[in-house]
């Protein structure tokens, strides 16, 4: 006959799963059309570098941190996270969005804005909007 084996020390066996909701926020450009409207590259430079500061904050939060930033409007506070209803839109959902997944947006500054679907805990960038025109207000 062999050996037991050795037990696991009592901190593996502990390990319990990480909740979504406190996953760091991962993100794609998988969905992103470049060359399309609500482009990046219609963007100017002070816009450019504006938007790689929110998605460096996305990437440093978590889902539940994320989602604490919405609210109502007017309470809303930093990157303040909204879902939209496909009626909210002013424009057509892209064609490789599923109409099951609800298009989000986070505040890049005072007008601009970052649409994107959250899909696996991954947040999916489709849209760079320099002056509110994908949704009013």
């Amino acid at each position: 006959m062999g050996r037991k084996p050795k037990p696991l020390p009592v901190d593996s066996r502990q390990v319990r799963p990480v909740h979504p909701l406190h996953v760091p926020i991962k993100l794609s450009f998988a969905l992103y059309r470049a060359g399309e409207p609500f482009c990046l590259g219609l963007c100017n430079q002070d816009e450019v570098r504006v938007c790689l500061d929110c998605l460096r904050m996305l990437s440093q939060m978590t889902w539940e941190q994320l989602r604490s930033q919405g609210g109502r409007p007017g309470n809303k506070v930093g990157l303040a996270y909204t879902v939209y209803d496909d009626h909210f839109l002013n424009v057509s959902r892209p064609a490789q969005v599923s109409p099951d997944l609800k298009i989000a947006g986070v505040r890049a500054s005072s007008k601009m804005r970052i649409f994107g679907v959250s899909i696996e805990q991954v947040f999916h960038v489709i849209w760079f909007d320099r002056n509110h025109e994908v949704v009013s207000g």
